[in-house]
């Protein structure tokens, strides 16, 4: 469930408040999502998936991973190994 005003969402996804309220608008009437008022803040609405959304996610998620899985796959022993080492420096910077 996201929560906020369409400032606070924007600014996380670095959109425009507009265009994050068209996004969600448009994801809302495609019944991937749904809004209701946030009962401690009437100036904010709390999204949430709706089991479409859930759907839709997890299916664009496979298809993300099975891409990477067989990109990887046509790497050399020694990339996929150079690949393994940075995806621990790239780890390490995100949560720093």
């Amino acid at each position: 469930m996201l929560g906020g005003d369409r400032e606070d969402v924007a600014a996380a996804e670095r959109v425009r408040p507009q265009s994050m309220a068209q996004t969600v608008g448009d994801l809302e009437a495609e019944g991937l999502v749904s809004r209701r008022p946030d009962p401690d803040d009437g100036r904010r609405s709390l999204v949430s998936l709706t089991p479409d959304g859930v759907a839709a996610l997890q299916a664009d998620r496979s298809h993300r991973e099975g891409w990477l899985v067989a990109a990887m796959e046509q790497l050399t022993p020694e990339e996929q190994d150079t690949l393994a080492r940075a995806v621990v420096l790239l780890r390490r910077i995100s949560e720093s």
